[in-house]
Parts: structure tokens; C-alpha cells; sequence
């Protein structure tokens, strides 16, 4: 079973997370039945996720389990890029992991994807969930990391879906390159999420950062980023800069509103607050379990 800290941690989520407070008994059982399933099969389990997608979730990655325990772990997030992205527009998912942003994303939104994920073990988790859904038609993943500019960076490759670049020598090297060069279309949204690696890889952005049909970035802002000598804080002044205002977004209510600075999880940057806010108003529901969004 999950030891006491696993369960501490998941009370503690699960107090602040918008579903899983309304049924906290539900989140807790399908905890429950995680640990039990994940020993007892010894295989990757296919599980329900958004809509009529599935994400295939593997013991070797127990935190990808999180979007089976809550539904959908980072509601504010994923319902946004649901509300506002449509069939024909563009994600760029950054940091891609298992690939449940991609995953929801084109198979609800119909929207294309390219998803980058450097970690072969994952890329391949992220390769098999694409496959389970049939949603290659529309999803474009390249095993690459991104920052500045090209070269090969080492990762490790034994923290699950924790991976990051590693300084000390040890780990994996792999291809990184600037997301100016490996988008030759800009992006409608971008998403970012590469364990404090966030500043280089904006940096390497120049070009889709000044492009207006880039309408919303979304940064992971946990404060790693010093971990590599990098600033967050220029980081974020640097999109500013090229026009964005940061916000958040609740899906259950379809309200945007700006904020005055980054958020201690993910910032959300947005170009403009008013078309994006009626754009999210007409766009159609999404389920998630027996909720509606």
C-alpha cells in the first residue's frame, strides 16, 4: 500500500484541488485501488482521463497516476487550454512527460500538438499514449529537450516523470534545441515545464515570444530555476516585455482575470485578456468523470 506520506501528501492536494474536494472519498479510493492494481498486475494499467481519452499510466511512473486519482490534477491549466484552443490551432508542449496536456488537448480540442519530451523511457510513455488514443494524425512528438540553443545536455532517467538536466556529469546526454528553431510554425498557446529549466528555454523563444498569434504561455514558476543559475524573475519580465499580462483562470465559471505577478506553481501568461475571455465563453464543455467543464 501507499506509505503514510504518500497518503499525507494527497490529503494535503486534495484539500485545495477543485474536484477532488467535492469527493474526497472517490480520490481516496481510486488511490487505494492504484497501489493495490499497480502490484497485483506488474503492467501498465489503461485508465480514464478526459472525455473519451485514456492515458496509459505505468508503476516506473507512479506520479503520472495523479491524473487518474483527481481527474485532472492541474484544472486551471488544462481547462483553459480547452477552453481556448480549437481544431486546427496549435500547442506546443514543452516538457511534454506522458503527454496527458497533448492527450487532452488534440483529442478533445481536436487541436494539433508538437510535444517535446527528452527522456526516452517517457518519450516512449508519451509515444504509446498517442498511439492508445489515435491522435497521431494531429500529435508531432520529438524526443529533444529545448533551451537556448542547440546542444546535448545530460538528464537523469531514473526519477519517473521528474527527469531533469543534471550539472554533476552523471545521466544521459540528449539533443537540446531553441524552440525558434523547432517550430517552424508559431504556436496558438505554450506551454512550459522542464524543472527550473524555464528561463533558458524562453530565451531560446526570441522569435515566437514577438509573434502575435502566440496568445497564451504557460510557465512552470516553482523556483528551480536557480538550481542552473538562471532568474526566474528576468524570466518573467522578458515575456512581459513582448506584451503578455499574467492572469488565472477558473474553467467552472469561464472568468480570466489579470494578476499582478508570477504564481508559486505555474504562471499563466496571456496577450490579450479580452479576446481570450470571449473566445473561452463559446467554447464548448468538456467532461471530466461525471463533471462537466
Amino acid at each position: 500500500m501507499g506509505n503514510l506520506a504518500d497518503l499525507y501528501h494527497l490529503s494535503r492536494f486534495a484539500n485545495r484541488h477543485p474536484l477532488a474536494r467535492e469527493n474526497k472519498r472517490r480520490t481516496f479510493l481510486r488511490f487505494m485501488r492504484w497501489q493495490v492494481a499497480s502490484r497485483a498486475i506488474q503492467q501498465p494499467i489503461v485508465l480514464p482521463f478526459v472525455g473519451d481519452s485514456r492515458l496509459i499510466i505505468s508503476k516506473q511512473m507512479p506520479g503520472a497516476a495523479v491524473n487518474y486519482y483527481f481527474g485532472l490534477p492541474e484544472v486551471e491549466e488544462v481547462s483553459l487550454a480547452l477552453h481556448f484552443l480549437g481544431e486546427g490551432d496549435l500547442l506546443g508542449d514543452v516538457g511534454a512527460n506522458i503527454g496527458a496536456l497533448s492527450i487532452a488537448a488534440s483529442s478533445v480540442a481536436k487541436a494539433r500538438v508538437i510535444a517535446m519530451e527528452p527522456v526516452p523511457s517517457t518519450f516512449k510513455a508519451l509515444r504509446d499514449n498517442v498511439a492508445i488514443n489515435e491522435v497521431s494524425n494531429l500529435v508531432t512528438t520529438l524526443n529533444m529537450g529545448a533551451g537556448r540553443e542547440a546542444s546535448d545536455l545530460n538528464f537523469s532517467t531514473d526519477r519517473g516523470g521528474n527527469d531533469r538536466i543534471v550539472l554533476d556529469g552523471s545521466g544521459l546526454s540528449i539533443p537540446v534545441r531553441a524552440l525558434d528553431d523547432v517550430f517552424p510554425e508559431t504556436p496558438n498557446m505554450l506551454v512550459i515545464d522542464v524543472e527550473g529549466f524555464e528561463p533558458a528555454v524562453i530565451a531560446g523563444a526570441k522569435r515566437l515570444l514577438a509573434d502575435p498569434k502566440l496568445e497564451i504561455i504557460i510557465v512552470e514558476t516553482l523556483g528551480l530555476a536557480s538550481d542552473y543559475n538562471l532568474d526566474d524573475r528576468a524570466m518573467h519580465n522578458t515575456i512581459l516585455s513582448n506584451g503578455f499580462v499574467t492572469a488565472k483562470y477558473d474553467g467552472f465559471t469561464r472568468v480570466l482575470e489579470p494578476t499582478t505577478g508570477m504564481d508559486k506553481f505555474n504562471t499563466i501568461y496571456v496577450r490579450d485578456v479580452a479576446r481570450i475571455s470571449e473566445k473561452v465563453r463559446k467554447a464548448n464543455a468538456f467532461r471530466v468523470g461525471d463533471r462537466l467543464i
